[in-house]
């Protein structure tokens, strides 16, 4: 057998390949062993007989004639090729240790910087072989590909590809695949390293790190393996939505690949997945536990959107499919898997809680389902840019603080605000949501000072914002009252003259944002007044809207002002028939709770009445066009990732609270 058929043979066998040079005239392949001509007379010709020997595939003829030129001519310069080429003869009969101790000795004695790098490959092809998968990576590790020829690194990859295979790196393992590819010409053939390239990628289940990986080599000739193995990957966890939009780039851009029946496989396997009843929609809502009674607020607000106790109503044909969400993010997952697999509704209201809204949110993603949610939070990990199939539609913080800070900015004339806020979750979000949103509109924030919740003393926050907290601070001030109060010969203290003994505050604030409940609001304008700071606007949040914000606060909310999306005092026709319907159907009055959850309901009843919609991913497209729609929470249109609305200000004048815009 001739050696390149010999090499080819291996090849196929999926053993190593071992790399030749030569230390004199490389060739395109990096060299065959060198035939010695450079040598003369009998050490020329000893040499050209071991060689001739090794050429001719007469190993152990070979390796017994390099043996015997080592100890005749044990300062020749050709030492090195000769224990490289006797450990070539030693890997390909199967004795891997040793060939091992002759690339060694090759590699130490050379002092021939590319000749190096070839020995490093054999040797690392002989650790692989005998089983020696750390000592191997270590080897290859060693090797500088600047010093090899294109076709030796793509050995290089193939052999570390296989050893990350043997040690179960399937990630690295398809890295040096991808990596070979690239510099892979015409003429080499590619359908070995695709089968190890499956290989590696059949032992990836990570979708997103299958992404990432598409991500880094989408230029790759073997890009179209991975995109495969990522959308098989989407599939086989259920990730309906990723999947079609990878199955539409695999078509676009490859539409010659090998794997493309395959693909075309799946996107049959995910469509049986995805089908939907057009008509059912689903309640993902927490029917059980602590929260159940909200999730029945917000069920008959639904109901009452599709008609379903109204035989009055005209029959919106719509089927609704109510899940527990339960406590847990488990649970509600689980519930949304349910309506989606087994139910097939076209789209989910819901979840009601913001517990779990990561997972949810996510899941409802990968599944491709529509979820408008009533949550007041939107996701906070993972990239929720890309969360197109989730639809935020409650009054979130980021709303609430973007019309409060635009109204006080445009309307009232202010520029000038700080914050104070409890320091919880609820808290810092609203405060950084009014703060983002005022400085996006040229305001400036000069202040921000948190209290503990359940607070009942807030002198120190309001002095720390207020300049009268660091008196040290102001001792040039404290002087200057002092040496007055001297030359005015006062000295006791007076309710006339106190202002002639305490500093006053430094204001340099127009407006106040704080996001509380009423109980804490009627502990905090009185606190301000004491300390005697004044001529400034408080601004709050939907939660004020309340009449115990005045029974508590008194005429210290006076001039206040805050937003709302519902407003049942308000004599909007639309309120007012939600209003009278839904107490006509349960008996009791609606609140923002049931509001919000008829809105959502509603926008969905309306575009399932006036468009034949046949899959989940047109009802995301209908509810994203959505213009203002008349909502008993305001007009409502898709904007920036939600439905957003044009909320209420309402402020408080003569201790009554009206509505300004």
């Amino acid at each position: 057998m001739k050696f390149t058929a010999r090499l080819q043979l291996l090849a196929i066998l999926g053993l190593a390949t071992i790399a030749l040079h030569s230390c004199t005239t490389p060739s395109k392949s990096g060299g065959g062993p060198d035939s010695g001509a450079s040598l003369k007379g009998r050490e020329g010709n000893d040499y050209k007989a071991a060689y001739q020997a090794f050429v001719s595939a007469q190993y152990d003829s070979a390796i017994a004639k390099l043996t015997a030129f080592e100890k005749k001519y044990p300062k020749s310069t050709q030492l090195s090729q000769v224990r490289n080429l006797r450990g070539m003869c030693f890997l390909l009969t199967r004795r891997p240790q040793a060939a091992i101790q002759d690339f060694k000795k090759a590699h130490q004695s050379s002092n021939q910087s590319s000749f190096r790098q070839y020995v490093l490959y054999n040797l690392a092809s002989a650790e692989y072989e005998s089983g020696a998968i750390d000592a191997a990576k270590v080897t290859l590790s060693q090797i500088q590909m600047d010093y090899i020829d294109r076709e030796t690194q793509v050995k290089v990859h193939s052999l570390k590809s296989r050893v990350l295979l043997k040690a179960n790196q399937f990630g690295e393992a398809a890295k040096e695949i991808l990596e070979l590819s690239l510099v892979l010409d015409e003429t080499q053939p590619r359908n070995l390293f695709i089968t190890q390239l499956d290989q590696a990628l059949q032992g990836m289940s990570d979708a997103d790190t299958l992404s990432n990986l598409y991500d880094s080599y989408a230029n790759s000739p073997l890009a179209d393996q991975v995109l495969f193995r990522l959308t098989q990957a989407e599939v086989q966890q259920g990730r309906i939505g990723p999947g079609e939009a990878h199955i539409q780039t695999f078509v676009e851009r490859f539409p010659q690949s090998p794997k493309m029946n395959d693909v075309l496989d799946l996107q049959r396997t995910m469509r049986s997945q995805a089908q939907v009843s057009g008509l059912s929609v689903g309640a993902l809502l927490p029917m059980s536990g602590k929260f159940a009674k909200y999730g029945q607020k917000s069920l008959q607000g639904i109901q009452l959107a599709l008609g379903i106790f109204n035989p009055d109503q005209q029959d919106s044909r719509i089927t609704l499919v109510v899940e527990d969400a339960g406590e847990t993010p488990e649970q509600a997952v689980r519930a949304l898997n349910n309506l989606v697999f087994n139910h097939k509704v076209v789209g989910v209201i819901g979840p009601l809680t913001s517990k779990g809204i990561d997972q949810v949110a996510q899941r409802a993603q990968e599944l491709g389902v529509p979820l408008i949610s009533l949550a007041q939070q939107v996701p906070t990990s993972g990239n929720t840019a890309n969360m197109d199939f989730f639809v935020p539609s409650a009054l979130t913080a980021q709303v609430q603080a973007a019309e409060m800070a635009r109204y006080a900015i445009e309307k009232l004339g202010l520029k000038k605000f700080a914050i104070l806020h409890p320091k919880d979750k609820f808290g810092q979000q609203y405060s950084n949501a009014f703060w983002d949103a005022v400085e996006n509109m040229g305001g400036k924030i000069v202040g921000v000072e948190g209290y503990v919740p359940n607070e009942t003393d807030f002198r120190q926050p309001i002095d720390r914002m207020s300049g009268l907290y660091y008196q040290d601070a102001r001792l040039r001030e404290a002087q200057e009252l002092t040496k007055i109060r001297e030359e005015q010969q006062i000295k006791k203290k007076t309710r006339k003259n106190e202002k002639m003994f305490d500093l006053g505050p430094i204001i340099d604030y127009e407006a106040v944002y704080i996001p509380d409940e009423p109980k804490v609001i009627g502990q905090v304008l009185p606190t301000f007044a004491f300390r005697d700071v004044r001529g400034v606007k408080y601004l709050g949040s939907a939660t004020w809207h309340s009449p115990e914000l005045i029974s508590r606060a008194q005429a210290f909310a006076e001039g206040s002002y805050f937003v709302d999306a519902w407003v049942p005092e308000s004599g909007d026709p639309n309120i007012q028939r939600f209003l009278a319907r839904y107490k006509s159907t349960f008996g009791s009055d609606p609140g923002m709770m049931e509001a919000l959850a008829f809105d959502a309901a509603e926008i969905i009843q309306s575009v399932l009445a006036r468009f034949p919609v046949n899959s989940r991913s047109e009802l995301r497209d209908k509810i994203r066009g959505i213009q203002n729609h008349a909502g008993v929470t305001g007009r409502i249109t898709f904007r920036d990732g939600q439905l957003g609305r044009n909320l209420a200000v309402l402020t408080v004048r003569n201790g009554l609270m009206s509505q300004v815009q």
